[in-house]
């Protein structure tokens, strides 16, 4: 590989005792072998994108140093490496708008083929400029076959060890119809093919960049653009070259080490590893199951960035540990990193009192902090169980008191209740279906009743608005939103719902902020404010009477930000908190106690990291990774809670029916119970209610469900 010294794992045949590892940061190894024998060593790189190495090590009767060097492969994902290419054997751009000379068209059929010239027209759809190269079908007619080569001059790849061809391409594609490469060695007798595209569309602007595999290392090699169709639509090329592609070494070095808890010594393994001056190049120590010589919580990373630099280790509920490393050019360096964490010993672990009707009683707990870094704790009341003690002899009385209001509930409550707060129901419960089919809709809870508003699909996005009464199970209208709105962001504030961006029907997100008044059954505009960042399907909470928007939708084609935006409803005031750790849409969040919690979300790829805002002092903290990467999911924060349900999972390919509440008073994620419906893109408000959403592409439904038991809001 490059200058690297790699941590590797050498397995030897014929040596008992399993594998060997190279030592990190040196790549030094050390073994005993029998003199006068020959081993097979077959070495394999620790870190991804190299190729494994065999060799046969002749061992004499004196001690042998031998060095083994380990090249990377051909998909070039190996760090410090990235793709090349060199000068192209040949370059066509078709600037002439005719056949190229050289170039050959093999017709097969009567009604024509390749074109230079734009028949339709249709105009260059490949990203390229001036002419290209057309075969369009749909141009000659319904009922007529097109099946056409286009053959660039034979070429001579015999010093190329990893020719591609690249274009610019459009491809539209339909039922009958497919576009071919192949390549051939006997003048066109026989066609090998490394490129094959029927009836997906792969539309401009594109760069194509296709391995000729088996090609490199022979002259007199053809290569064709082939396509066949019956009245099918076309295929566009422009641009044409044939380089060798290479994986070319860059400037940098790796930096690894131990990740440890300063407090035992022990490995920690989830710390993740940031260079600040550059934080896309991180890496998350991780276990050594293989290794008995290595500790856990090992963690490597490339930093493009050589010299004094610093490099960050941060795992919750530790402290954050930073450092400057001298980054080694073309080697490695090692950073080991030992984080501080306040330890609280609880002495005695559990406590139980007997509590006569009106009475009280007394018990002592004692705290202790015996780690490196200072502890804070928080006495919070959680919801529990208690049994009501009978005398012999006595009538058993059954005392009806009103529900917990106390954390957070406004208004009175709907029903009275009997004891305390009961536990998360072990199901869902259907309730009354939504008025209408909907997605990318959202709700909000007041005073016992959810207010579900907007959404919509594609180029729609209604006003419309309904309320839920839970003790009639009924939904009801409420007059329009001023304007449509997708998947904006709802909440309520001191008894009003404000609602903030989401997509016009365009798919603009929208500037204005829209007022329902419960009590007046109205809606206003709030005159002469304006969002100075709307987004669409951004996260939403509410803490100390502001609004906290995360991340979102920039655009219809949801270019995420990783933008906190605060607003105070009470002076229309917008202001800019830190960045969310990273560019996000779809992600879910609640606020508990002050504090906004998020969760999962979507970019290039979805997620399951979670994080912590912290108004005070404005700053994000890790939390624990989500048992699986969510978004596009229903969300509240509901006693205690930050409650995620549905969305999609496994990146973007399932629709899941899981639900999952993260835990701040023990720092922990727990699972609900599933959901009985499978949805994405609903709405979700404490209670815990899910409100519509798609099983789906882009088609709502009305289903709407209940998990019981989550019912405290905006918990203090």
């Amino acid at each position: 590989g490059k200058g690297f010294p790699l941590y590797s794992r050498i397995e030897i045949a014929g040596r008992p005792g399993g594998p060997i590892f190279t030592n990190p940061g040196t790549g030094a190894y050390s073994v005993e072998l029998a003199a006068d024998s020959s081993y097979t060593f077959t070495t394999k790189a620790e870190f991804p994108g190299y190729q494994t190495v065999l060799e046969t090590v002749p061992v004499g009767s004196t001690n042998l140093t031998h060095n083994i060097a380990i090249p990377v492969d051909n998909a070039c994902i190996a760090a410090g490496y990235a793709v090349g290419f060199g000068a192209p054997v040949i370059s066509e751009s078709f600037s002439t708008l005719a056949q190229p000379p050289g170039w050959t068209v093999v017709n097969r059929t009567a009604s024509g083929g390749w074109r230079f010239n734009d028949p339709k027209p249709r105009g260059n759809l490949t990203g390229g400029t001036d002419g290209f190269a057309i075969m369009d079908s749909d141009f000659f007619g319904v009922g007529n076959t097109q099946d056409s080569d286009l053959i660039p001059p034979a070429l001579d790849l015999s010093g190329l060890a990893n020719p591609y061809v690249r274009f610019n391409s459009d491809y539209r594609a339909f039922s009958n119809g497919f576009a071919d490469i192949d390549y051939s060695f006997d003048g066109g007798t026989t066609w090998t093919n490394v490129w094959h595209q029927t009836t997906v569309s792969r539309r401009g602007p594109i760069v194509e960049a296709v391995p000729l595999t088996g090609a490199g290392g022979h002259a007199d090699v053809l290569v064709r653009f082939h396509y066949r169709g019956t009245f099918a639509w076309w295929w566009e090329v422009d641009n044409v070259e044939v380089v060798n592609r290479s994986c070319d070494p860059q400037p940098g070095g790796l930096v690894l080490g131990l990740t440890t808890d300063q407090n035992t010594g022990a490995g920690l393994v989830g710390v993740t590893v940031t260079s600040l001056d550059r934080p896309a190049e991180k890496a998350v120590s991780a276990p050594t199951p293989a290794d008995p010589n290595l500790p856990d919580g090992f963690y490597w990373l490339f930093s493009s960035l050589t010299g004094a630099h610093p490099f960050t280790a941060a795992k919750a509920p530790y402290l954050p540990q930073t450092v400057t490393v001298g980054v080694a050019d073309n080697g490695t360096t090692r950073q080991d990193f030992a984080l501080k964490a306040g330890r609280v010993a609880v002495t005695p672990g559990s406590i139980e009192a007997s509590v006569p009707w009106n009475g009280s009683a007394t018990r002592t707990v004692t705290l202790s902090n015996t780690g490196t870094a200072p502890a804070t704790v928080d006495i919070l009341e959680r919801t529990g169980s208690f049994e009501i003690l009978g005398q012999t002899g006595a009538r058993l009385v059954m005392q009806r008191v009103k529900g917990d209001v106390s954390k957070g509930m406004t208004g009175t409550p709907s029903a009275e209740v009997t004891g305390p707060s009961p536990a998360v129901d072990d199901s869902w419960t259907t309730i009354k279906s939504y008025p209408m089919t909907v997605l990318d809709n959202v709700a909000a809870t007041n005073d016992g009743k959810v207010y579900a508003v907007g959404g919509g699909s594609g180029t729609t996005a209604n006003n419309r608005a309904h309320v839920y009464d839970p003790v009639l199970n009924t939904w009801t209208a409420l007059p329009n939103m001023p304007v449509g709105r997708a998947k904006p962001a709802t909440a309520f504030v001191d008894g009003k719902l404000y609602v903030l961006g989401g997509w016009n029907s365009s798919g603009v997100p929208i500037p204005s902020v829209d007022v329902f008044d419960p009590a007046a059954g109205t809606w206003s505009t709030m005159s002469g404010v304006t969002n100075p960042m709307p987004t669409a399907a951004a996260a939403v909470a509410v803490a100390d009477g502001k609004v906290y928007l995360v991340g979102g939708c920039l655009n219809s084609s949801c270019t995420a930000t990783a933008g906190t935006l605060i607003f105070t409803p009470a002076t229309g005031a917008f202001g800019a908190g830190a960045s969310y750790p990273h560019t996000v849409a779809w992600l879910s969040c609640g606020a508990i106690s002050g504090t906004v919690y998020c969760g999962g979300g979507v970019d290039a790829a979805s997620f399951k990291d979670a994080h912590a805002y912290h108004p005070s002092s404005n700053s994000w903290s890790a939390l624990p990774d989500m048992p699986l990467d969510l978004w596009g999911s229903a969300h509240t924060s509901a006693s205690g809670l930050l409650v995620i349900m549905g969305g999609v999972t496994a990146n973007l390919s399932t629709v899941t029916n899981r639900s999952v509440a993260y835990d701040p008073a023990t720092n922990t994620w727990i699972n609900l119970p599933n959901a009985q419906f499978a949805r994405y893109r609903g709405g979700g408000a404490c209670g815990a209610y899910k409100v519509g959403g798609a099983s789906g592409g882009f088609t709502g439904t009305a289903d709407t469900e209940r998990l019981g038991g989550l019912d405290q809001c905006n918990v203090a």
